[in-house]
């Protein structure tokens, strides 16, 4: 039975039977992993609390050839995010994150460039004021969906291939901006703001750090948050349930 060794976060914790729990993991080295980790659900589990959502751990996994579950069989905490899971403002876009990664990453298909993203998040969140929240999450949110291959197309539109100018919408479904001309033909187009479709270019590649220095006013907040949930929601194809805790 071969043994693997990896690195994850901790991203679904259900319970299997009476004792066990089925564990769904990000990990570094081989992506989505789900797995069994037997007598996890006893109050006295030799697994203590590494299980929980949101932990960063580490793995040693068995698998069998002929299934398709890998077997837990030891754990160890890198990094818990209490801090995280203690702060309600904090915890609700922590788990949210994790959903969507849950949800938009296929299973065996390793993203390191997704995981440092994730790790960068839960970071700030531990360890920054609840004031900047919102921006981190709309940043991860443009980042993940470039990263996993469905970033917005917002310089031009996405049927006439006009180059896109001042004025226009934003189309979840299609996946992009849509120009005045077109948008009466789109049923989910979205007038945005010139403030909105410019971060929303310059999102998935602005530095983290740099986020510090964006300054946004409620309403192109709320806009931003809009724009990127349709976005990700013409992929996911499902609501995040985590998303009404926002």
């Amino acid at each position: 039975m071969p043994l693997l060794r990896a690195k994850g976060f901790v991203l679904r914790n259900r319970p299997l039977g009476e004792t066990d729990r089925l564990i769904t993991c990000f990990s570094l080295e081989h992506g989505k992993i789900t797995g069994v980790a037997r007598g996890a659900g006893k109050l006295r589990s030799r697994f203590g609390s590494s299980l929980q959502p949101l932990s960063l751990i580490r793995l040693m996994l068995f698998v069998k050839e002929t299934r398709s579950l890998y077997r837990i069989d030891h754990t160890d905490i890198l990094t818990s995010f209490q801090a995280v899971r203690d702060d309600w403002e904090k915890v609700r876009p922590a788990l949210y994150a994790v959903d969507l990664v849950d949800a938009l990453l296929p299973d065996a298909d390793p993203q390191p460039r997704v995981f440092t993203l994730l790790e960068r998040l839960l970071t700030s969140l531990s360890a920054g004021e609840t004031a900047r929240i919102e921006l981190w999450l709309r940043l991860f949110e443009a980042r993940l969906l470039a990263l996993v291959g469905y970033r917005p197309l917002v310089e031009r539109c996405v049927l006439c291939h006009r180059s896109a100018t001042a004025t226009g919408a934003v189309s979840g479904e299609l996946g992009g901006y849509v120009c005045p001309a077109c948008e009466s033909g789109v049923s989910d187009a979205r007038r945005v703001s010139p403030a909105t479709l410019r971060l929303l270019a310059r999102a998935a590649t602005l530095q983290w750090t740099a986020a510090e220095r964006v300054l946004l006013s409620g309403e192109q907040q709320q806009e931003l948050r809009q724009v990127l949930h349709e976005l990700l929601r013409g992929h996911v194809r499902k609501e995040v349930k985590s998303y009404r805790f926002l």
